[in-house]
């Protein structure tokens, strides 16, 4: 069921003229692993140009997709989450909500080095490895200071086994050319404490082999870049991390407002009430909510 519905909703978009990426794992099952079905995930993850968002949305919607409330803005997260009786799709439009991975690289850099997705249609198109490589190792370290959830429960833990087993994969297939495209990408973009850090985990975890040369090419003084810090617990520093790499005071003020206001749908979602008249209250416990959080995570 979910490999038709996957194609059902490539094709559609594709009638539309939309060439989505696919993510994560549903591109990896068919690109990496030897039977998809051993690639647990939970929906599809499609990286769409930020002008398909509105086509994107009327096209699910056609199909039975209905958008998920979410905390919304412009500037706290760039993807939305649609539902239908049968599957899950959560489209992005940039490749992270983490700020200084968010303005890497863009839909039309990977497009240009997308692969083909034979097993999942004719418009199935995906990462190269090392571009998914590198974004599996930008995914892991997101969640050292964000959950990840299964069946609606959150866990805090960014080495969960799966995401180290991707890494270890995508790593198998690379030659001394895809080496040098992941360590070019990690040098331009000053990813490369995290890059390291991801690969020495799946080597602790699976024995994944990793060149000499590429450890060497990622170790040094990567600790010194901005990235560096999503490899250090505590929410007060996480956000202080975002504001920084955001290119103006009125985008960090849009942060803040993000961050501190969701949506009113969010929060009524969030909190399990109809109520509206309780909006004010929700947005008090939030706030309080957050700061707990704060205090336990930077002890």
């Amino acid at each position: 069921v979910r490999h038709r519905e996957i194609v059902r909703v490539l094709d559609a978009l594709s009638d539309r003229g939309i060439r989505p990426l696919l993510l994560k794992g549903a591109a990896l099952a068919y690109t990496v692993y030897q039977e998809p079905s051993t690639r647990e995930r939970g929906d599809c993850d499609l990286l769409i140009r930020d002008d398909d968002r509105e086509a994107t949305a009327q096209v699910l919607g056609s199909l039975g997709y209905e958008p998920l409330s979410s905390a919304g803005g412009e500037v706290a997260t760039y993807q939305q989450t649609y539902e239908s009786p049968v599957h899950s799709v959560d489209v992005h439009w940039k490749l992270s909500n983490a700020q200084l991975f968010a303005a890497g690289l863009s839909y039309d850099e990977l497009d240009a080095r997308g692969i083909e997705v034979p097993a999942l249609g004719p418009h199935a198109r995906a990462l190269c490895a090392p571009n998914a490589l590198v974004h599996a190792l930008l995914h892991r370290v997101t969640h050292v200071n964000a959950p990840y959830y299964v069946d609606g429960i959150a866990y805090h833990e960014e080495d969960r086994l799966i995401w180290l087993y991707d890494i270890h994969l995508l790593a198998r297939r690379l030659d001394a050319a895809g080496w040098r495209d992941v360590v070019a990408l990690a040098r331009r973009h000053r990813w490369r404490a995290v890059c390291l850090d991801g690969l020495m985990a799946a080597r602790a975890a699976l024995g994944t082999s990793i060149p000499d040369a590429v450890l060497e090419a990622l170790d040094g003084t990567g600790h010194h870049e901005p990235s560096a810090s999503y490899l250090r617990r505590g929410r007060a520093l996480h956000v202080l991390t975002e504001l920084r790499a955001l290119p103006s005071w009125s985008d960090r003020a849009r942060l803040l407002k993000d961050l501190g206001l969701p949506a009113p749908d969010y929060m009524l979602d969030k909190y399990d009430t109809d109520r509206r008249a309780l909006l004010p209250w929700l947005y008090v416990r939030r706030a309080v909510e957050g700061l707990v959080k704060v205090v336990r995570t930077d002890r």
